[in-house]
């Protein structure tokens, strides 16, 4: 009731705050204000609040939206403490890029209450950083195991260079998107932008043939970006008679974001079954060209993306690489194949670039043998998906029916 600082939150920050007042022992100097609602402000109960109190700090994501809502509030409202005691982004208080922490919070409370606090004891951090590099397994992000994306854009990345004529690849968002990490994924994207946007970019891109360039396009689009935002650049490069390859990477979930529904999924957003919109039957009705081919097969997918980059016919061609994404399969599942790697013929360091499966193809369930200098197979990790089978240039990689 008497709190000489009062922490308005929205959101994840309220936790936060909390967190912040318990390490800092201001319970009793510190209220939280925590607000369910930014717009329409909640002006009453904001200002009933705030009357008790001679400083504000605003905590809260992105931009300082929030925080000059109540500035203006407090000033309509010839609140006492005036204008340079609300604290927040636009203070200078907290910082206005990056998302907010828990030690974000320590530390700007903690200023401006003068409260003196060590976050970590230097030697507990040492050892903390010494455990964590020499226990922890170092993970990069990659794509998981048996991702038909990895397929998908192994076979894009080949068909370019049989093509031969450095085509463009054009991206957005989604799981695709870590193709330009460029350790996850073969870096082949040469745009990546907003939901969408490869499918519009490429639109653009495909009436370079007039002016002499011969490059072909291929644009990657997930099933959940291309029901959000690609069919109208699809109707607009229709329209305009635009040539690329819109490769359509159909796994039936937006798996980037937290497997939202969509309209391709049959369930709606409450999990009720609703009608499937069929993507391809959209797709033809622009007057498109399309066909579909599973990721897992390599070598039609590759054959499949060459003909259609190849193919002179004016507008776009979509090919749908078609296969679930793996974290659909129930926990339980058994593996298609049992994958192996022959230690006699695998090549080792000698083959490719070095570890060709590994470093070029670089699925997480292929491992690396320290003491036979061979790749084998993590039986832990790999979904037993075959593709690598495909790609090992010395056959090393064998895959038979699962039977266990």
């Amino acid at each position: 009731d008497s709190a000489d600082l009062v922490v308005v939150a929205a959101g994840s920050s309220r936790l936060y705050a909390a967190e912040a007042l318990e390490f800092l022992g201001l319970h009793d100097q510190v209220g939280i204000l925590h607000l369910g609602t930014t717009w329409p402000l909640p002006e009453r109960f904001i200002l009933e609040h705030i009357a008790r109190a001679s400083r504000i700090m605003v905590t809260e994501e992105i931009d300082p939206f929030l925080e000059g809502s109540l500035r203006r509030l407090a000033a309509e409202n010839q609140w006492p403490g005036g204008p340079e005691r609300i604290y927040g982004k636009e203070s200078g208080h907290l910082p206005r890029c990056g998302e907010l922490t828990p030690t974000t919070l320590i530390e700007a409370v903690a200023g401006v209450t003068d409260v003196e606090y060590q976050m970590v004891d230097a030697r507990y951090r040492d050892e903390a950083q010494r455990v964590g590099d020499t226990m922890v397994v170092a993970r990069e992000a990659v794509w998981c195991a048996g991702c038909p994306h990895r397929a998908s854009l192994w076979s894009i990345k080949n068909a370019q260079r049989l093509d031969g004529r450095d085509g463009i690849v054009t991206g957005d968002i989604g799981c695709y998107a870590l193709d330009r990490r460029g350790v996850g994924g073969y870096n082949i994207t040469r745009t990546a932008s907003a939901m969408g946007s490869g499918a519009g970019i490429a639109s653009g891109l495909g009436k370079l043939r007039q002016f002499g360039n011969d490059q072909p396009v291929v644009a990657l689009c997930g099933d959940s970006t291309f029901f959000h935002a690609a069919v109208p650049a699809l109707i607009n490069a229709q329209y305009n008679r635009s040539d690329f390859v819109l490769a359509l990477l159909d796994n039936g979930a937006t798996a980037l974001t937290g497997f939202q529904t969509h309209a391709g999924v049959g369930r709606n957003a409450m999990g009720a079954e609703a009608p499937r919109v069929d993507a391809e039957a959209m797709a033809r009705a622009t007057g498109a060209t399309v066909e579909v081919v599973d990721p897992y097969n390599i070598d039609d997918s590759t054959d499949k993306v060459v003909h259609l980059m190849q193919d002179e016919a004016e507008g776009v061609k979509v090919l749908v690489f078609r296969h679930p994404c793996i974290l659909l399969r129930p926990r339980d599942a058994k593996p298609e194949f049992q994958v192996t790697v022959d230690p006699e013929r695998c090549l080792g360091e000698a083959c490719g670039c070095a570890r060709y499966c590994i470093r070029a193809f670089k699925c997480p369930g292929l491992s690396w043998d320290r003491e036979l200098g061979k790749a084998r197979i993590d039986d832990a990790v790999c979904i037993g998906c075959g593709v690598c089978a495909s790609i090992c240039p010395e056959g090393a990689i064998t895959k038979e029916p699962y039977h266990g």
